[in-house]
């Protein structure tokens, strides 16, 4: 039998607020590279790569039996990044290390350990949104990046299971199942 594969991630959506103020700043970047369209914009909690189509209900029923255990996350912005930092291809707005959100995606990545490549689980945690990918790097990004003055805090109260999908040099996101964390 044939199974159908997706790539999927565990990600949260950005409040309209936060979007609209990052894509309103985002627009200084036109000439540097590809903008993250504002339905795209969220914050990845984990990304588990090619599944079986399945998989989808176990990690399902094991991502809300992680979700049950935690209330609500708040993370506070550090700011605007152009990363890596010697030779920028992408700019995020980065949040501050965060230990309960950072034992979520742990928890996460153990839990669904089997479909979660083992790379990737030992990636080191830094909470963000990309916002830019970057075709070259000029000493012009990383002044750019520091005029952002917006919106800069989030609070996660809900995630959802996404599969990405590539069409036409464009990437488009299906929510599969949405999360609720706990009241």
């Amino acid at each position: 039998m044939n199974n159908q594969k997706k790539r999927l991630f565990i990600g949260t959506p950005l409040s309209e607020e936060l979007s609209l103020d990052l894509i309103s700043y985002t627009e200084i970047f036109a000439s540097d590279g590809k903008i993250v369209p504002k339905e795209n914009l969220h914050l990845t909690l984990l990304f588990l790569g090619v599944v079986e189509e399945p998989c989808i209900k176990d990690i399902i029923i094991q991502v809300e039996q992680v979700f049950k255990n935690y209330h609500s996350i708040f993370l506070e912005a550090k700011g605007i990044t152009c990363v890596p930092p010697n030779s920028p291809r992408m700019v995020w707005l980065e949040f501050k290390k965060n230990q309960i959100f950072t034992n979520l995606v742990q928890d996460l990545a153990n839990t669904l350990s089997q479909f979660v490549h083992r790379k990737l689980q030992k990636k080191q945690v830094i909470p963000h949104v990309t916002l830019v990918r970057l075709k070259k790097t000029t000493s012009v990004v990383p002044k750019k990046a520091n005029q952002y003055k917006g919106t800069k805090n989030m609070i996660i109260d809900s995630a959802g299971l996404y599969e990405s999908k590539f069409l036409h040099n464009e990437v488009f996101y299906k929510k599969l199942e949405s999360f609720s964390l706990k009241k």
